[in-house]
């Protein structure tokens, strides 16, 4: 029985569906189908390519959407559906953390960390550092919030500060070069993080950040842990994957492999989560790491389910002007 019949889909939704394997980009703005789309494609799998639901990694950017996803799978395909891993990618993290923790080097389930506990660490460790900024020194509750900014960014970004690149980047903007405390910022942002990471790790504690960082470092230096894992999720979906940062990129890149039977669903008008390393350039790096698979494929989701095609048509004249947008 082909359970992707029982719903109305357009032509775009079914190539979308029909494409089993290999990386799939699907292009959606808001109200084109995308989580209908995302629900068949899985169903599709399940129900007609006999894919077992645990072998199913499908990852969201908002616990709302988890769990909507998990609900219509279990409202159209009953138990099987709730057998699909589909959770945000903390809470995946922190589920195949709890379950290796010691490989990760700590000796009992490390604690979830909150922000303004973050804050307090950095804050009670202050006066014991060397801070170099002068801007850092006058406003210590300021410098906190910045070196936890940054301090995010080193692992978004998957950057190893070991090596003090960052100050000596040619790249670097001209307003860093302008304005030398900002080099002296980062210069003590460098110089904390390692610091930062042993204070918390003392006291079991893990942030958000820490659980993709820790997940990267298995995936790289645990070959065992890498070909369990790879092993177990055979078929992977990302929504919103405009909102992705580089890290969060390359663990999928690495959980795929070597198949790649990945789907990405990305949006490169609204990108919302640019604070923490979100970066519309993962959907152009996703076309060019594997537009040359022979299995690579794209589909655009262009009719719109909720707005009239008035409302669209201005829409679309104000997103021309984004020049940053995917070409199709």
């Amino acid at each position: 029985m082909n359970n992707t019949k029982s719903i109305n889909l357009n032509k775009q939704q079914l190539d979308a569906i029909n494409h089993s394997e290999g990386p799939l980009l699907i292009l959606s703005g808001a109200g084109t189908g995308k989580t209908t789309t995302l629900i068949e494609k899985i169903i599709h799998l399940i129900a007609n390519k006999k894919i077992i639901p645990e072998s199913i990694l499908a990852i969201t950017f908002t616990i709302n959407s988890a769990d909507n996803l998990r609900e219509k799978l279990y409202q159209r395909i009953g138990d099987e559906g709730r057998n699909v891993c589909a959770d945000t990618f903390h809470a995946f993290a922190h589920k195949i953390i709890n379950e290796n923790y010691k490989l990760c080097g700590y000796k009992k389930h490390p604690d979830l960390i909150t922000d303004s506990e973050i804050y307090f660490l950095i804050k009670e460790n202050f006066d014991s550092l060397d801070i170099k900024s002068e801007l850092y020194n006058r406003f210590p509750i300021e410098a906190v919030k910045s070196m936890k900014l940054l301090f995010d960014k080193f692992r978004h970004n998957l950057i190893n500060i070991s090596e003090k690149t960052l100050i000596n980047n040619p790249n670097l903007e001209q307003e860093y070069i302008d304005y030398p405390d900002y080099l002296k910022q980062l210069e003590d942002a460098i110089n904390t993080y390692p610091l930062f990471q042993n204070w918390k790790k003392k006291t079991h504690k893990i942030d958000y950040g820490d659980m993709i960082l820790l997940i990267w470092k298995l995936l790289e230096s645990n070959i065992q842990f890498k070909r369990d894992i790879q092993e177990k999720y055979k078929y992977i979906f990302v929504d919103e994957f405009q909102d992705n940062n580089y890290a969060l990129s390359q663990i999928i890149k690495i959980i795929g492999a070597p198949d790649m039977n990945i789907t990405v669903v990305g949006d490169d008008d609204q990108s919302i989560y640019s604070f923490r390393g979100a970066n519309i350039n993962n959907i152009n790096d996703f076309r060019e790491t594997f537009i040359n698979h022979p299995n690579y494929k794209e589909v655009t989701l262009y009719k719109n389910y909720r707005s009239t095609q008035h409302i669209l048509d201005f829409s679309n004249q104000i997103i021309s002007f984004n020049d940053n947008r995917i070409k199709t």
